[in-house]
């Protein structure tokens, strides 16, 4: 049954009739689906009948129901709310406390099958546990250099002394070998969009589904190894030859890898003002400083501990300072 307190809002205690034996232990299946129907008509509409005919109770401290009596907390009820980035309503505090009440019943019941005892169940645990521990581990102990002002205001001088008197927005297609551009080529002349073969055949780092490279990138001219904005040096050459709309005539070689650019737009140069991409700049070089204390985080435990490896390379395996066995099968 369910038991509201005497504040007529639709606090709820759910007792779930019990059984002795069946299939599912304590708790039916049509047992749970009663009491989650009931729970559903007493959570959406706040039933002023249901309330009057209930039996008062008190709800422990900090408490917004219980279940069999096994409070479900209020700061985890406004944390649920928070965490889904929801604005705070009537309809959201609604389908939390259901969904709070809901996963307390099943819980329950799994609960009363000894579910938590199987292997996938602990398997999950540890390893939420693990995760855990280790965030809090990383969070207590990593303490990356602070970003000034100075560095990124160099930040933004050194951005704009790469940057050429033209920016660009370009598409991408990436195969294997000449033999699989060629095919390329042969397919865009028959009318193939660049998008479609880009979606299916493609692979470059950050690029869209389309093959797009996202925004626009300038370099100096002509481009110089080094100076490309993280283009590949041979891209940034095609890139800067072709006129807009244009793509490659021939393969671009990448590595081993063969390349077809299309050129979507050129345009002059726009710099930002520094106050426009400051924050932005920042937020880059407080990223990067993070992962670099992360490494060195990681280099002191390493340096600290034996790493014992099967089938790795030496020269994979031995973290910076760190003793580490090989063992081979």
């Amino acid at each position: 049954m369910i038991v509201t307190n005497d504040n007529g809002r639709g606090e709820q205690m759910v007792r779930m009739t019990k059984r002795s034996h069946g299939r599912y232990g304590r708790y039916s299946r049509s047992g749970i689906a009663v009491a989650a129907a009931v729970l559903v008509s007493m959570v959406t509409t706040g039933s002023s009948h249901a309330a009057q005919n209930a039996t008062a109770v008190m709800l422990p401290p900090g408490a917004f129901a219980t279940v069999n009596g096994v409070a479900l907390s209020q700061t985890q009820f406004e944390q649920t709310l928070r965490d889904t980035g929801q604005p705070d309503s009537p309809v959201a505090r609604q389908m939390i406390r259901k969904g709070m009440l809901e996963r307390e019943l099943l819980r329950q019941a799994a609960e009363s099958e000894k579910l938590g005892d199987t292997p996938g169940v602990r398997s999950v645990a540890n390893k939420a546990r693990v995760d855990a521990e280790n965030r809090l581990y990383v969070a207590t102990h990593l303490h990356p250099e602070a970003v000034t002002d100075a560095q990124v205001h160099a930040r933004y001088d050194a951005i704009g002394a790469e940057m050429g008197p033209r920016e660009y927005r370009a598409s991408v297609i990436m195969v294997p070998d000449d033999v699989a551009a060629k095919a390329v080529l042969a397919q865009l002349r028959s009318g193939v969009p660049f998008g479609t073969l880009a979606a299916q055949l493609g692979s470059v780092p950050g690029r869209n589904n389309d093959g797009t490279l996202p925004g626009w990138v300038s370099f100096r001219l002509p481009p110089a190894e080094g100076h490309t904005m993280g283009l590949a040096l041979p891209l940034a050459r095609e890139i800067s030859t072709l006129n807009v709309g244009e793509t490659s005539r021939s393969p671009v070689a990448v590595g081993t890898a063969r390349a077809i650019v299309k050129l979507d737009a050129k345009r002059a140069t726009l710099v930002p003002s520094y106050d426009s991409a400051k924050g932005a700049l920042r937020q880059s070089l407080e990223a990067a400083a993070r992962e670099q204390a992360y490494g060195r985080l990681i280099g002191e435990l390493a340096h600290a501990s034996v790493i014992v490896q099967t089938g790795a390379p030496e020269t994979e395996a031995r973290g910076p300072g760190s003793l580490v066995k090989q063992e081979h099968p």
